[in-house]
């Protein structure tokens, strides 16, 4: 799956999407160059799905039974600002390979602490709007470094300091996510009864890496 993202990559390098710019309001500018972009990749690309309306992820990219879930980001990458990832369902499939979720926090989180498994991950393309072909993919376990916020959960990334991939294990990766994931709640709510979710999250984790399991 992954030799389709960097084919992606290589297309959109090679013909950049003409991004337009023309509404006042960037949120909706952000709507338009998303729609812009999976509009070039649905007609190129005949893995490439869009996702239903109001969806978890954009698109996702299918081959033989199998797929991934791609989230677009157009971002700003010649500064240095943190963008929202703000995607939970996302983060949740990514670390219990279960499709949409309940919302409600306390669903969410009983979900997560009863479900924790490896072997799925959380895609991004990530396009500079200034620039459209200077473009990449990422995935939420390969990021390097997330920041917390109490804002707008789960976290924010800086995009521009994320180009590589971090050398964490599927382990690491998975406990940093939810380190990062739990300090973005003690800044949200103070006293919200999180830390015994997250004992139980971080004892699965343990066992795993201790046991050598993969599934």
């Amino acid at each position: 799956m992954l030799t389709y993202l960097n084919n992606i990559i290589a297309y959109l390098k090679q013909k950049p999407v003409v991004l337009n710019a023309s509404n006042r309001d960037g949120r909706i500018n952000s709507i338009s160059h998303e729609d812009q972009i999976l509009a070039v990749l649905t007609d190129k690309f005949s893995e490439v799905q869009m996702s239903p309306p109001r969806c978890w992820y954009d698109f996702k990219i299918v081959k033989d039974s199998q797929g991934i879930f791609v989230n677009i980001k157009v971002s700003d990458l010649n500064n240095n600002s943190a963008d929202n990832i703000s995607a939970k369902l996302g983060m949740g499939y990514a670390l219990t390979g279960v499709q949409n979720l309940p919302t409600p926090w306390e669903k969410f989180h009983a979900i997560l602490a009863e479900q924790l498994k490896l072997g799925y991950d959380y895609y991004f393309l990530v396009v500079n709007k200034n620039d459209p072909k200077d473009c990449f993919w990422t995935s939420l376990k390969r990021i390097e470094t997330l920041n917390s916020t109490g804002n707008n959960l789960p976290f924010q990334c800086k995009w521009n300091k994320n180009r590589g991939f971090s050398k964490r294990n599927e382990i690491e990766a998975t406990r940093y996510i939810l380190n990062v994931y739990w300090e973005s709640w003690k800044k949200r709510v103070e006293g919200y009864p999180s830390h015994e979710i997250s004992s139980s999250i971080d004892q699965k984790i343990c066992n795993w890496s201790l046991n050598g399991a993969n599934t």
